[in-house]
């Protein structure tokens, strides 16, 4: 109520003043000049009544130099007749918008600041949008991807995150090196369109985020954050955790995200998961380990298939369980499969539960 009345003491020294000069010079060029800003601040209002939101708020900030000058109108002594009228009222009423744009303006190089924005909860700072774009999950060094980046002929850019795609480009341009991309990421809430400049087939680089291993002809660059897929891939580490973390490059279905509990981390699935796991065949996978959480669930069966063959049927394992995998040694995916046969539901949890993972791991 205080927000509606201090707008309509605004609102009324602006449409007072207004009239007061048009009646006392009608043909001046005050009053010419306050119709004409009137004229260009109804024609946003136009255009949201004809449904068009998005246009209607440009042509508002379009029109905000005309806005300005209603606003401060109610200070204007040009004439005797406004100089008689002279509101305090409303003249307070404009001092304050004055001196509220003027300190914000002040405040904006500091807002998107790192050191001053980021640490103001609840204020749309420059900071704090970008912190919140920026995917904990991309590394974002600027150097690494400059120098792998310049060795390229040329690149295609295959990453959904809209800051890490913009800034891809942007070095793509500064390296004079050509750029193609499935989609063009303008924002986090559009699709993209493709860009495939002739000759793409045979860019040499592929810059992507959940991705192991490039098309034939390609080196891949990866802004994956987490190496641990990788780093078993090429054999740096001997063990890969898939059921509990979400490692890059790492397909998975019917998971419903990690939780983390007192007694470690908690992998919920539906009655029926999918996991597909990379392997390199000249360094495969030698052993799947699977443990469950001891969780009250309702079914009683539990099956385990690893490119559609069967490796294990029984009641829901208490235990930790592994199993071989030297009969996939030449696959060069491993395609895990874990099913129980019934559907588990909690009070107050809307989630079709199968079973709680505890750990699912691939090792050598």
């Amino acid at each position: 109520m205080l927000l509606y009345g201090f707008l309509f003491v605004l609102l009324r020294g602006i449409a007072r003043t207004a009239w007061t000069i048009w009646r006392a010079e009608p043909d001046g060029s005050v009053a010419r000049l306050l119709a004409g800003s009137l004229a260009g601040c109804l024609m946003p209002i136009a255009i949201l009544a004809a449904g068009h939101g998005w246009a209607a708020g440009k042509g508002l900030a379009m029109a905000t130099p005309m806005l300005f000058t209603l606003v401060i109108a109610p200070l204007a002594r040009l004439v005797p007749l406004a100089a008689n009228r002279w509101n305090p009222g409303a003249v307070a009423a404009v001092v304050v918008v004055v001196a509220v744009h003027l300190g914000l303006g002040m405040l904006r190089p500091l807002l998107v600041m790192q050191a001053v924005g980021a640490s103001l909860p609840g204020l749309p700072t420059a900071a704090a949008q970008v912190n919140a774009q920026k995917a904990t999950s991309l590394d974002w060094d600027y150097n690494r991807l400059s120098a792998d980046i310049r060795s390229c002929n040329a690149l295609v850019i295959d990453v959904a995150n809209p800051m890490m795609h913009n800034l891809l480009r942007r070095l793509a341009a500064e390296l004079r090196v050509p750029w193609a991309a499935p989609r063009i990421m303008s924002g986090p809430a559009t699709a993209g369109r493709p860009y495939f400049p002739e000759g793409f087939e045979k860019f040499d680089c592929l810059v992507a985020s959940g991705r192991l291993t490039a098309n034939p002809g390609q080196r891949l660059i990866s802004v994956a954050a987490d190496r641990s897929s990788r780093e078993f891939m090429d054999g740096q580490r001997n063990e890969l955790e898939v059921g509990t973390e979400a490692p890059p490059g790492i397909a998975t279905h019917g998971l419903f995200g990690r939780e983390i509990t007192p007694g470690g981390a908690l992998q919920w699935a539906s009655p029926s998961a999918r996991l597909e796991i990379p392997n390199k065949p000249v360094m495969p996978a030698r052993a799947l380990k699977l443990e469950l959480w001891p969780m009250p669930i309702s079914g009683n069966g539990f099956l385990v298939k690893i490119n559609g063959r069967e490796i294990y049927k029984g009641v829901v394992p208490a235990g930790p369980l592994s199993f071989p995998l030297d009969q996939f040694a030449g696959d060069e995916t491993l395609v895990v499969e874990l099913d129980t046969n019934a559907v588990t539901h909690f009070p107050g949890d809307p989630r079709d539960l199968g079973f709680a993972i505890r750990e699912l791991s691939v090792r050598r």
